[in-house]
């Protein structure tokens, strides 16, 4: 005789056990990576960009505060972000590396808590797997913009895959948003940000010109930039470049 076919729910029960003890697996990997990585961050000290950070952040007034980050060759959010953080958690060196850190978790977590059209969920975990692995790695564990950007990054890539698919106002301002922010923390994100542009403007022509108001959320970064523009042209200078000119 042959045998019954499972049920229907008992198939599904036990397809769901190798899910759950991956998931298992997963996240007692993540703690115990994120035990190691915060153990790094308090016992190393802070190395000199690190320093300058915490130099930023800790000037006695706002107008001291724009002065610095206006000679600093960097984009000014993490800067501000970091100058209200100081003002609550303190300047020691776990508090300065605390926001970074924790600004990658924020970005493994995010592909998990976005359904996103064509990625499933075992694609999303891997994903985050992917992004949180780096966590405390090199310059995220550092009290310095990356974890920040990197957070900005995967929220803005999750919106511009939305905005591809549904191309209206509301996700437009969202990216727009974001990529604005992105630039602030860090202006080679304007690259990235860019290419979505150019790749939003072939593939959803007319939709992207009903779009352009968002273009709007640009003007507080481009006015920066313009502010800021003086000192990247010296820091790009022959005699402040750590590079050889491009000519």
């Amino acid at each position: 005789e042959r045998p019954l076919p499972a049920s229907k729910p008992a198939s599904r029960q036990a397809g769901r056990l190798p899910l759950a003890i991956g998931l298992a697996l997963v996240c007692a990997a993540a703690l115990a990576i994120g035990v190691e990585r915060a153990w790094l961050a308090h016992v190393q000290p802070l190395w000199f960009d690190e320093a300058w950070t915490l130099s930023v952040a800790t000037t006695p007034d706002w107008k001291s505060f724009v002065a610095e980050a206006y000679n600093d060759v960097n984009a000014p959010l993490y800067y501000g972000v970091m100058r209200l953080w100081t003002m609550v958690a303190g300047a020691s060196d776990d508090a300065l590396r605390l926001p970074g850190l924790l600004a990658v978790v924020a970005a493994g977590l995010i592909p998990l808590a976005n359904r996103i059209k064509g990625l499933s969920f075992a694609a999303r975990l891997t994903w985050g797997i992917v992004i949180f692995g780096w966590w405390g790695v090199g310059v995220f564990l550092s009290g310095r913009c990356y974890g920040l950007l990197l957070a900005l990054s995967v929220l803005q890539t999750i919106v511009f895959a939305r905005l591809l698919a549904e191309p209206s106002c509301r996700n437009a301002w969202l990216w727009c948003g974001l990529a604005a922010a992105a630039i602030l923390t860090q202006y080679v994100a304007a690259i990235p940000a860019a290419a979505q542009g150019l790749i939003y403007l072939a593939t959803r022509r007319k939709q992207a010109l009903r779009t352009w108001p968002a273009l709007l959320a640009f003007a507080p970064t481009l006015a920066w930039m313009a502010y800021h523009a003086p000192t990247l042209r010296a820091f790009s200078g022959a005699a402040v470049a750590w590079h050889p000119l491009v000519t």
